[in-house]
């Protein structure tokens, strides 16, 4: 007798280990998804307040930072786009689409503290520079 194809036996078998493969792949896969969208947020943050930190160290620039621990100052996404800083337009991760001109970060004179700095490690909206807090807010 000649044998073609595949039984029902063997077809059923097939699909439960391909579903089986399925229900241990696709939350693996999200869970990547989510890690490159937080990577890509933070990625983004991280260039508006290296501009924000350009534009404020740059000798051209007459800024007045803050003198008194906790004063701050603001800078506005727009005059980091005018002057320059900014080349193009931030996307927002979550919403895929840019980030408003006046979006701010805000320069706060206060000196380094390692705790505090642990905690903000957290928070990608925050870094410090020469005693400078330097926080994204929008």
């Amino acid at each position: 007798m000649n044998k073609k194809g595949f039984t029902l036996v063997e077809l059923l078998g097939v699909i439960v280990i391909l579903s089986i493969l399925a229900l241990i792949s696709i939350p693996i896969i999200n869970s990547i998804v989510k890690d490159s969208q937080k990577q890509v947020k933070e990625s983004n943050i991280d260039t508006i307040l290296e501009a924000a930190y350009s534009y404020t160290l740059d000798e051209d620039i007459d800024i007045v930072l803050p003198e008194n621990n906790d004063e701050s100052i603001s800078i506005t996404l727009d005059t980091l786009k005018k002057s320059g800083y900014l080349k193009k337009e931030i996307k927002n991760a979550d919403t895929k689409e840019p980030y408003a001109d006046t979006c701010t970060v805000t320069i706060t004179k206060k000196a380094y503290d390692k705790d505090e700095a642990d905690i903000n490690n957290e928070n990608p909206n925050m870094k410090y520079y020469n005693n400078y807090l330097y926080t994204f807010g929008c």
